[in-house]
């Protein structure tokens, strides 16, 4: 995690740093503006009115999601405000609502990854490349954790552009928190997106979860990502698989 480096390693702290606040900064601003979009669009004005509407990304911050996505991988915005009473088509309305800062996030996360894979070929040396496997193989060992790699400096002397490499970390930390962020906020725990889902397609809104109900089930997240590592171990295993599916698909269609 981020912040284990900060005393062992400064430098790559800082390094990746760079690229975490930037890539933080897009994935949840626009997973909480498609919110406001979309709510705005099915007839509920509530965000746009409140100012949550917006590409600013200090509108939507929340201190403890926005330090788990450092510490933990994956984290929350403050959650846009809505009237589902406004909406034209109730249940339909609320399950497009819910599912539109996932689908931006999915949509993100695909296109970081279609650039990292044009990239590819530009960056590294075709030796290199070969000698690893091929494109496959080399992105599924570096891909994803570019950043990662790119943060302790490691290779270098393998790269045709190196002015390439920083672009090729951003990418790589965009498509992670994307992706991240996009499997989290399926879970069904209220007050997560997932759980608005599951209660509008499976039980056709028939649950409504107060305030206090919806705050009880997000101590319930954090506890189970400070002190277990069940939550991580079930994200990391669903974002692996769900990135090497995607690469799979966009090296076939590039030929490699």
């Amino acid at each position: 995690m981020l912040f284990e480096t900060l005393f062992s390693d400064p430098g790559m702290f800082l390094r990746l740093l760079l690229f975490r606040v930037p890539a933080l900064l897009l994935t949840l601003t626009f997973h909480e503006w498609a919110h406001a979009f979309v709510a705005n669009r099915c007839g509920d004005p509530t965000a746009r009115l409140m100012g949550r509407m917006t590409m600013n990304p200090l509108r939507h911050l929340d201190p403890v999601g926005t330090l788990l996505m450092f510490t933990a991988g994956f984290g929350w915005a403050k959650p846009v405000p809505v009237n589902p009473l406004n909406y034209r088509r109730r249940v339909a309305d609320e399950i497009k609502v819910s599912l539109a800062g996932i689908v931006t996030n999915l949509l993100l996360f695909m296109f970081f990854t279609a650039a990292m894979v044009a990239l590819n070929s530009f960056l590294w040396k075709p030796e290199v490349i070969f000698f690893s496997g091929g494109p496959k193989a080399f992105l599924d060992l570096f891909g994803i954790n570019f950043g990662l790699v790119y943060g302790h400096n490691i290779g270098e002397a393998y790269m045709q552009r190196t002015w390439l490499a920083p672009v090729m970390a951003l990418l790589a930390v965009a498509a992670q928190m994307n992706l991240m962020v996009a499997i989290f906020n399926l879970l069904p725990f209220p007050p997560l997106d997932g759980y608005h889902v599951a209660n509008n397609v499976i039980f056709r809104g028939r649950f409504h979860i107060t305030p206090q109900m919806a705050q009880m089930g997000m101590m319930a997240v954090i506890a189970l990502s400070i002190f277990t590592n069940i939550l991580s171990d079930v994200m990391i295993f669903l974002a692996s698989n769900v990135h090497g599916a995607v690469l799979s698909i966009f090296l076939m269609l590039t030929g490699n």
